[in-house]
């Protein structure tokens, strides 16, 4: 595998007083599958990557490793991650705008019929390269993201030869997440139609050697769902292309990093690239902060991107350096990387909760899910003991009531009732009422056992004379039998046991 580097010009460059990486360098490699591996490789939320094809020219693809070019304007061109490029030139001479770069392949149909479904007309597509692969993601996600740099020779002279790049997830038609907002608002696919999705770059300043290059982009491709929601119980498909329209020169190239499993709801590319997006987990009415690991973009200007809320959690509570936000409230992601962004859980048994923020960086802004996970850890709540308001409530001797996971508590207006709890108690009711009852309901199957015991026995030195315990069904009554008053000269002796039953109705 030949290695290709983008030029022996700039090794280092300096950039706002701060030493930067060297600029990337390509190893080209067309096998599908290693392609494929590279761009989605292990703890991404994607797996069972399988199926890969690669169509192109044998010198159209390759390993790119994460690096610096440099800087167009105020801009900073960067790849963040290892991933993987693609051109419908030949690598071995990358960037050049003659005919070295005419590899005489064909084009991709599904690709030119996609694009002049949109702009109309016949054009033929040449020298395409096609990277396809299959696989699955783990439970929860919603999409793929990654990021993209796109390139032309076409730009600025040759607009109307609409070279491009697609990224179709689960399908083409309406599914390719390589489409751009324009400042019209209006969406359209990575092409060189507009002059205005590029960045006039100088090859002897910024060291790739494209004129026309992009910003970095976040692209979220939204993942097809089954009937009841879920998209990780369906295999989807990737299917990456780049090529030349109507002729075989002045070539294109498209790179690719860090493709992962996300939660976006939007398909397209997003300026500034959302760079970690991994949600918090907390215990249950816990505080914690949100840190640059679980959420950070990054855009021209590091550190000064401003956040603003547009839906607050349900949950809990959303706070900068201690005050509370509201919707339409902002923070910066300075104010994330100092630890200033905190969220409190309400306590509540809901364990899942999200907020919702637009991003801008004073060109474009998008809107994001910042989706929150609470354990349901236990917490021990005290229990809650009453007295029947009515009846004698004096205990018959050495009689214990000994409810199993249950809390007793008193309605307003009725009998002591035994509530089912998620915890079970240790301290046994040692007062069961001669006038009244004891009622055990079960709540639903899907949250505890259908049925609970109830245990009940007289103390006494022997254990033998122990019942066994009694398994009552869905709703049980423990029914004490009246006892009449017991004149002052026939007091019980104090081994005796009063009359006592327990009935199960």
């Amino acid at each position: 595998m030949a290695r290709v580097k983008l030029s022996a010009v700039l090794a280092l460059v300096l950039f706002g007083g701060a030493l930067l990486a060297a600029p990337p360098v390509i190893t080209i490699n067309n096998n599908a599958t290693q392609l494929a591996t590279r761009l989605a490789g292990s703890g991404t939320g994607i797996y069972n990557i399988n199926s890969a094809t690669y169509i192109g020219d044998a010198t159209g693809a390759g390993y790119v490793n994460a690096g610096e070019f440099g800087s167009i304007g105020t801009n900073q061109i960067r790849l963040l991650g290892n991933g993987i490029v693609l051109t419908s030139g030949n690598l071995n001479s990358f960037g050049s705008d003659n005919n070295a770069g005419n590899v005489n392949e064909p084009g991709d149909a599904t690709f030119r019929a996609y694009l002049n479904g949109i702009y109309g007309g016949t054009s033929a597509s040449n020298d395409a390269v096609v990277l396809e692969f299959k696989f699955w993601t783990t439970e929860g996600y919603t999409s793929i993201d990654g990021e993209l740099l796109y390139m032309s020779e076409e730009y600025p002279q040759y607009p109307n030869y609409i070279d491009g790049a697609g990224v179709f997830v689960d399908g083409v038609a309406g599914h390719n997440a390589a489409i751009y907002k324009r400042a019209d608002r209006t969406w359209h696919p990575l092409t060189t139609t507009f002059l205005d999705l590029f960045l006039d770059n100088n090859p002897n300043v910024c060291d790739i050697p494209f004129r026309g290059v992009t910003k970095r982009y976040r692209f979220n491709g939204i993942l097809t769902k089954d009937a009841y929601g879920d998209a990780h119980t369906l295999e989807h498909t990737i299917r990456i292309v780049v090529h030349d329209t109507i002729d075989n020169i002045l070539d294109s190239a498209v790179f690719l990093t860090t493709l992962k499993a996300g939660y976006a709801t939007q398909w397209g590319l997003i300026p500034p690239s959302v760079v970690t997006n991994n949600g918090l987990t907390l215990d249950r009415g816990a505080t914690e902060t949100i840190t640059n690991g679980l959420l950070k973009a990054e855009g021209d200007i590091p550190g000064a991107l401003q956040f603003t809320v547009v839906a607050l959690p349900a949950q809990g509570t959303l706070y900068l350096d201690g005050t509370a936000l509201e919707v339409n409230d902002t923070f910066t992601q300075e104010d994330i990387d100092n630890g200033l962004i905190t969220y409190t859980h309400n306590n509540s048994t809901n364990y899942t909760d999200e907020f919702q923020f637009r991003i801008y960086d004073g060109e474009e802004d998008f809107v994001d899910t910042f989706l929150i996970t609470v354990n349901a850890l236990p917490v021990n709540d005290a229990p809650v003991v009453s007295v029947p308001s009515t009846g004698n409530s004096v205990s018959p001797p050495n009689v214990a009531l000994r409810p199993i996971c249950a809390t007793p508590r008193r309605s307003a207006t009725g009998p002591t009732t035994i509530v089912p709890s998620t915890y079970c108690m240790t301290t046994p009711i040692s007062v069961a009422p001669y006038r009244g009852s004891a009622t055990l309901p079960t709540p639903a199957t899907d949250r505890t056992p259908p049925v609970r015991p109830i245990w009940w026995h007289r103390t006494r030195s022997n254990a033998a004379h122990r019942p066994a315990p009694v398994i009552l069904p869905k709703i049980a009554t423990v029914r004490s039998r009246p006892v009449p008053p017991i004149p002052p000269t026939h007091r019980t002796p104090p081994n005796a046991v009063p009359p006592f039953r327990a009935a199960a109705t």
